[in-house]
């Protein structure tokens, strides 16, 4: 059977902050209850946060590391499965077309080029936490509109969206809409332009 894959990208261990930190860890809990594997670079920082918390919820879908180079040494250890991409860069842009949806989780400028590769020339649909670092929402403000691209503030926003996004699926469990007019009237409405 195949497994829904989710592609995680994010922060180095550098550009961590204890809020982003609290929300990958909240992430990686919900996602293990939700049947979605991970496909992740396999570094330290803010993606190997949401595959420990998914391994120490029991999570039993692959963790997928897509590494540089050839050699299947990780730095992540919560990775069930190593994969050599044999580039010496750029395997990012590898995990972003391994997953059916791309959560971006804070990041820099290489983030900021995998998002403008993804919006440009890719079909993937990208889930951008907001609020995390400037550069990336002044990187959301200048691409608003654009069909690719969503902008969440919350894992519930997260969850919903994946769930949208993969609804076809049955095996994925119902998370509650959001009842207040204002916040689902809003994640409705973004997700229509979508």
């Amino acid at each position: 059977m195949r497994h829904k894959m989710i592609s995680v990208l994010g922060a180095s261990i550098t550009e961590c902050s204890d809020w982003l930190v609290s929300f990958a860890e909240t992430l990686g809990n919900r996602l293990a209850k939700s049947h979605f594997g991970i496909i992740c670079d396999g570094k330290v920082g803010i993606t190997e946060t949401v595959c420990r918390a998914l391994v120490e919820a029991d999570h039993d879908l692959p963790v997928v590391a897509l590494v540089n180079g050839s050699d299947i040494t990780c730095q992540n250890a919560y990775c069930s499965l190593v994969i050599p991409t044999g580039q010496a860069w750029g395997s990012d842009r590898l995990v972003a077309n391994g997953g059916d949806v791309v959560v971006v989780l804070g990041g820099g400028v290489p983030v900021v080029g995998l998002l403008d590769f993804l919006c440009t020339t890719s079909d993937k649909q990208v889930l951008c936490v907001s609020g995390v670092s400037s550069l990336l929402d002044s990187y959301l403000h200048d691409h608003i509109g654009n069909e690719h691209i969503t902008p969440v503030k919350s894992v519930d926003e997260v969850l919903w969206y994946l769930e949208v996004l993969t609804e076809e699926f049955s095996f994925l469990p119902k998370v509650a809409k959001k009842k207040s007019a204002g916040k689902g009237t809003q994640i409705q409405s973004s997700f229509t332009t979508v």
